[in-house]
């Protein structure tokens, strides 16, 4: 009878898209992979291979002392928690489980890149990785793959665009001018996707008449949005989800960073192509992305010209 493992992690969804290498690498061993996570983050699980997505907080699993019995009663050989709280920690601790493992967060050393700039040479070990090496301690034959941000390949593309984000300064401003620039490529098809209330621009994008930009902002659910993305051949977005969900399928990903930094683990060049205004003294300037520039000039993104990116991706795609 083949091992079952509990993960836990709560949210959000580009944190459990995430572990999509490690639960490759348990079902790879023949275990089951159940994740534990909350209602709206359901699909991103399914999306990231777990054989099974369970909601907390509803239910048999509503509470948590109701919820570690009925987990208990899974019988579960491993729960590892990723999501490194107090809840997550002592839910893993009131599931009997003959192994358990504990997730570090290193919220510490971000913190203090955001306050004091320190530990900004160290070199990056992603979030994914560090997932893999916590599950390392109680199941052998676990480690990070090394790897390089997948390459570009060059001829036609079908490329997506993602212009949203859930933080406002994460929000690069000029998908509207890149979108027409790179529509102008020969062979090239455009699809713009994105949730419409984290989109600044999208008024200027739905006026661009032009039938090699496809619109699908607010037109798919998360499901029908990896799909698309799964369909591409360079995905263009900003810190989001939806760039962990392109990685997690083989596609390219040129991703946009301002107030967040590679350092933190979440978006580094092992897995994306990075456009970022280096030497800024400002940045990393928030844990998350934040909902305003905290000295009001938003030079981090502003300054990233929608010409500086469209010769960075024709670099990548080997037209120029």
């Amino acid at each position: 009878m083949s091992k079952k493992v509990l993960l836990v992690r709560f949210s959000s969804a580009g944190d459990i898209l995430l572990a999509a290498q490690l639960i490759r690498q348990l079902k790879k061993r023949g275990l089951i992979v159940h994740l534990l996570t909350k209602r709206k983050f359901m699909e991103a699980a399914l999306a990231a291979g777990a054989d099974r997505a369970i909601v907390y907080g509803t239910g048999e699993y509503a509470g948590l002392f109701r919820a570690a019995a009925s987990l208990t009663a899974e019988k579960y050989d491993y729960c590892i928690d990723l999501h490194a709280t107090l809840r997550s920690r002592l839910l893993t601790l009131a599931v009997k489980a003959p192994r358990r493992a504990f997730y570090f967060k290193h919220s510490v050393k971000r913190r203090f890149m955001v306050l004091f700039k320190w530990f900004m040479q160290d070199p990056a070990e992603t979030v994914a990785d560090r997932y893999i090496k916590t599950a390392a301690k109680v199941i052998d034959d676990m480690a990070p793959v090394r790897r390089r941000a997948k390459p570009v390949r060059g001829g036609a593309q079908k490329i997506i665009i993602h212009m949203g984000a859930k933080w406002a300064n994460k929000r690069w401003p000029w998908f509207d001018e890149l979108a027409v620039l790179l529509a102008g490529l020969p062979r090239t098809i455009v699809t713009v996707t994105g949730v419409k209330d984290e989109i600044e621009n999208y008024e200027q994008m739905r006026y661009h008449k032009n039938k090699k930009i496809r619109d699908l902002a607010g037109k798919t659910d998360f499901t029908g949005l990896i799909r698309e993305i799964g369909k591409s051949t360079l995905f263009i977005g900003n810190d989001t989800a939806a760039a962990h969900a392109a990685v997690m399928q083989g596609i390219p990903a040129v991703v946009f960073l301002g107030p967040t930094c590679s350092g933190f683990g979440f978006i580094t060049d092992s897995d994306f192509h990075i456009i970022e205004k280096k030497g800024l003294l400002c940045r990393p300037c928030h844990l998350h992305g934040g909902g305003k520039c905290p000295i009001g000039s938003f030079e981090c993104m502003k300054n990233i010209t929608a010409a500086e990116a469209f010769s960075r991706i024709k670099a990548l795609t080997g037209r120029e």
